[in-house]
């Protein structure tokens, strides 16, 4: 591939709810992969973990049974982030892999915290 090739990617987060919570999944695809299909499934997916799994002591299992039981905060996070005018990003680092058939970035913004840190009300997908 062409590192100077584009091609549009479409992002999809999922917020499914319950009477008592709040199940959140994610996709980010190609324009002609359906996003909401795999965002659908895992939030589903938290939902059979929280009425399954056994231990929530570590992440990520902590915070899906948190926000299965609280459904109103998950609403309140939401709500407050709701913006019309966010700010630009900063990159603080990008890496560039490329290959004969793929080419990888990963991007770093300033602010980026590690999805696995912080507290389990901390609601980020």
């Amino acid at each position: 591939m062409d590192r100077n090739t584009s091609f549009n990617l479409e992002l999809c987060v999922l917020a499914a709810f319950t009477g008592e919570g709040c199940f959140l999944g994610s996709a980010v695809r190609p324009s002609f992969e359906d996003a909401f299909e795999h965002a659908s499934i895992e939030a589903h997916r938290h939902l059979v973990i929280a009425n399954q799994q056994r231990d929530f002591s570590r992440f990520p299992y902590n915070r899906i049974y948190f926000f299965s039981r609280n459904r109103a905060l998950a609403e309140k996070i939401l709500d407050r982030e709701r913006v019309n005018h966010w700010p630009s990003p900063r990159i603080k680092l990008q890496l560039e892999y490329a290959a004969d058939f793929f080419f990888i970035v990963r991007t770093i913004f300033d602010g980026w915290n590690s999805w696995h840190k912080g507290p389990d009300e901390r609601l980020l997908y």
